[in-house]
C-alpha cells in the first residue's frame, strides 16, 4: 500500500514538474512586462475585479448562513442544511454558469428587462460557487469553540447574538478566514461560470456592472481556440502561470490560517 501511494505521489509530482518546465521554457524567451501591459492587463484586472465582487457577496452571506446552521438549527434541520451545502460544493461549476444564464432569461421574460450576460451576473453566479466553502469554514470554526468560551458570555448576561458576534466569531476567525482565502483561489481560476454569464473576448475592462469583461481563465480558453502556435502559445502559458500563482497563494494562505 505504501509503495502504491508513493508511486502515485511521485507520478503527480513528475507531471507538475513537467508542466512547470514547459511553462518556464515558453515564457523565458519573451518580454513578460510588455506582454502583460499590452495583452494581459485587462484580463488580469478583470480577474481581480470579478473575484473581489464575488467574494464580497459570498462572504457575509456564507458567514451568516454558517452561523444560522451552527447556532440556530438543530437535529434533522441542521443535517439537511449541511447536506445541501455539501452537495453544492460537489456540483460542477458549469451548473452555476447555467444558473446565471437561466437567471438572465427569467428576468427578461418575467420582468421584461433587457438583461444580457454581464459582470453582475458573473459575480452572483461565482458567489454561489464559492458560498459552500465559506459556510463550511464558518460551521467548523464555530463547532471547535470550547464549551467554556461558549458559556462564559452567556453567564455574564450577554444575549445569544451578542455572544456570537463579539466572542464566537473572533474565536472562529482563523478558520473562517481560511475558507475565504480558499474561496478566492477557487473564484480566480474558474472558467465555466464566467464563460456562460459575462466574460467576452476582447471586451476590455468592464465599464459598468452590466457590461461584459475579460478574465484570465476565459482569455486562456478563447486564445487556445484561435491559435496555439508561435508567440500566442507563450502568452497562454504566461496567463496560465499567473492564474496558478494567484490560486496557489490563496490556497497556501488558507492552509496557514487553518493551522492557526
Amino acid at each position: 500500500m505504501k509503495t502504491f501511494a508513493f508511486s502515485c505521489t511521485s507520478a503527480i509530482i513528475f507531471v507538475l514538474l513537467f508542466l512547470f518546465l514547459m511553462i518556464f521554457k515558453n515564457i523565458v524567451t519573451i518580454d513578460i512586462f510588455t506582454i502583460i501591459t499590452k495583452e494581459l492587463i485587462a484580463p488580469i484586472i478583470g480577474t481581480f475585479l470579478i473575484t473581489f465582487f464575488s467574494v464580497l457577496i459570498a462572504t457575509p452571506a456564507g458567514i451568516i448562513t454558517g452561523i444560522f446552521i451552527s447556532e440556530y438549527s438543530n437535529g434533522r434541520l441542521k443535517e439537511i442544511f449541511i447536506f445541501i451545502f455539501k452537495m453544492l460544493s460537489s456540483f460542477p461549476s458549469i451548473l452555476f454558469g447555467l444558473f446565471g444564464f437561466i437567471l438572465i432569461l427569467f428576468c427578461n421574460k418575467i420582468f421584461g428587462t433587457h438583461l444580457k450576460t454581464c459582470f453582475l451576473i458573473s459575480s452572483l453566479s461565482l458567489s454561489l460557487l464559492i458560498l459552500p466553502y465559506i459556510v463550511h469554514a464558518t460551521i467548523v470554526g464555530l463547532y471547535q469553540i470550547e464549551d467554556t468560551v461558549r458559556t462564559l458570555p452567556l453567564t455574564l448576561g450577554a444575549k445569544k447574538y451578542q455572544a456570537i458576534f463579539k466572542v464566537y466569531i473572533k474565536e472562529a476567525f482563523p478558520l473562517i478566514n481560511s475558507g475565504v482565502a480558499l474561496a478566492i483561489g477557487r473564484a480566480a481560476e474558474d472558467t465555466a461560470v464566467i464563460m456562460l454569464t459575462g466574460a467576452a473576448a476582447y471586451a476590455g475592462l468592464p465599464s459598468s456592472l452590466f457590461s461584459p469583461f475579460e478574465a484570465l481563465p476565459f482569455f486562456i480558453f478563447y486564445s487556445s481556440q484561435e491559435n496555439v502556435t508561435g508567440e500566442n502559445i507563450k502568452i497562454i502559458y504566461l496567463a496560465a502561470l499567473i492564474i496558478v500563482l494567484i490560486s496557489s497563494f490563496f490556497i497556501i494562505l488558507s492552509r496557514k490560517q487553518w493551522k492557526k
